[in-house]
């Protein structure tokens, strides 16, 4: 009886230790898909301000053209 006690007892212990593992695995996947959104929101927001930076230039440029052509 003690014998199948103490079998209950370390399998019970062996279930909570998988199951803290694999809450453990399963939160650090969370984190890496955190990390990723995070980067991809980073090189999307670098991706626009290298358009709009380039937007400007143009539009500076253009200016720059129009006036030198009327400066009379």
């Amino acid at each position: 009886m003690k014998e199948a006690k103490r079998e209950a007892r370390a399998a019970a212990r062996a279930r909570r230790e998988a199951e803290r593992m694999a809450r453990a695995q399963a939160r650090e996947v969370a984190r890496a898909r955190k990390r990723e959104r995070i980067r991809a929101r980073e090189r999307e927001a670098a991706r626009v301000d290298a358009m709009l930076t380039m937007i400007a230039m143009t539009i500076c440029a253009i200016i720059c053209t129009w006036r030198r052509g009327h400066n009379d």
